[in-house]
């Protein structure tokens, strides 16, 4: 595993290396990011450190539910020396491996007029012949603000299916280590054409193919995102032309994302109906994963589900807690007042029960691994591990 850990972070720095190489970066004039200098907070972003150079700005941020690092250049390119320094003050600041850059462009650039009706001329999907797994690999802003909180979602997929000959896409999302899902989308094949109608403002959004791996979405306002088949690795030239028709649209607030996102297109599915009889009986704690501090991570070694017909009562043999089945999938509990917690299963159910818990509105999650004998195989511990990676939680306890 360590190794393949080691050959896995080459491989984004490879990738990183040839993005950089290949899109060179315009210089700007003043400010490189629009954040003041010092410790601040805003919009739960806290501006925890920074560092210049000449001509570089290293600037650490921390958030509710991690720490990233940025770095951004005021020459149009930088050597391998800085991307190597960058890389290692990276690891010890315990990035996730986003890399966040600002850029400029003139507006008498010769680029722009070129680039800018190339949107227009590409050809929608063909829904069909696009059907499974996108990833986001890129996002574009025109707003350092709304940059920087797409940042802290730290995964992205779109599933294009068919079924009974209709065609149905659908969106994932992990923020704040809740998976959030929009499935309530209208499709118009001949358009390339989706509408969201379970967002508040309906959004629309127009979705171009790239080539035969990548493809782009346009939603209403100023930002892009290109997503990219899930298991293709590498695909360079399709950021490179993203990065480059982005700039010149002037959504020059570029977001790449951790290849590691490919990985989370396999993350473990939950339960489409919840088989109360199956998660009956005494479990026993093998892991736990949380996005709370150590110290503050407090959960039984064991805990039983009783079910009587649909009610089901959870105990440590400390607390008894009455809960109730919602969306038929999953359930939900008060801990203390009116602070609901929702615990959701995902599959297979059978000697372990993986198990998200969370109280969204205080954004404290957890991910919890029960086996009845209190130890899991091998396999099951590192599945619980990239999917606690995935979620951005750490790994609290593991029991070997």
């Amino acid at each position: 595993m360590q190794l393949y850990k080691w050959k896995y972070l080459k491989l984004e720095n490879l990738i990183l290396r040839n993005i950089l190489a290949t899109f060179h970066l315009r210089p700007l004039d003043s400010t490189l990011l629009e954040l003041k200098f010092g410790k601040s907070v805003e919009d739960g972003i806290a501006v925890m450190s920074f560092k210049t150079e000449d001509g570089l700005l290293l600037l650490g941020v921390r958030s509710t539910t991690g720490r990233a690092l940025y770095l951004a250049s005021k020459n149009p390119t930088v050597s391998p020396y800085v991307i190597k320094k960058f890389e290692a003050q990276a690891l010890c600041f315990e990035t996730k491996y986003n890399y966040f850059i600002p850029r400029s462009i003139s507006e008498d650039d010769d680029g722009v007029e070129a680039c800018a009706n190339q949107l227009e001329k590409k050809v929608p999907i063909n829904f069909r012949e696009s059907v499974g797994k996108w990833i986001l690999m890129v996002s574009a802003h025109k707003e350092t603000t709304t940059a920087l909180r797409d940042a802290l979602s730290s995964y992205g997929e779109t599933e294009i299916t068919v079924v009974n000959d209709k065609v149905q896409l659908s969106h994932t999302s992990i923020y704040d280590g809740t998976i959030n899902t929009l499935d309530d989308i209208e499709v118009e094949e001949s358009t390339g054409r989706i509408i969201y109608k379970d967002t508040p403002a309906t959004t629309t959004a127009t979705i171009h193919s790239v080539s035969a791996n990548c493809i782009l979405f346009s939603p209403e306002g100023p930002l892009l995102f290109l997503n990219c088949r899930a298991n293709q690795f590498s695909p360079i030239g399709e950021i490179s032309q993203f990065l480059k028709y982005a700039t010149c649209r002037n959504f020059n607030k570029i977001l790449i994302r951790q290849p590691a996102s490919f990985l989370c297109s396999e993350m473990p599915a939950e339960v489409p109906t919840l088989d109360l009889e199956k998660i009956a009986g005494t479990w026993k704690l093998a892991a736990i994963a949380s996005n709370s501090p150590e110290s503050a991570v407090v959960f039984p070694n064991e805990m039983q589900f009783t079910v009587d017909n649909e009610e089901v009562t959870l105990t440590d043999g400390i607390w008894t807690k009455k809960a109730v089945k919602v969306e038929n999938r999953r359930l939900q509990y008060s801990k203390s007042g009116d602070s609901g917690v929702e615990m959701r299963f995902h599959e297979p159910l059978g000697e372990t029960l993986l198990t998200w818990i969370g109280n969204i509105k205080e954004k404290n999650i957890s991910l919890v691994l029960f086996s009845k004998s209190g130890h899991a195989r091998p396999d099951e511990l590192t599945r619980f591990k990239h999917f606690a990676a995935c979620l951005s939680i750490r790994v609290v306890f593991l029991k070997e």
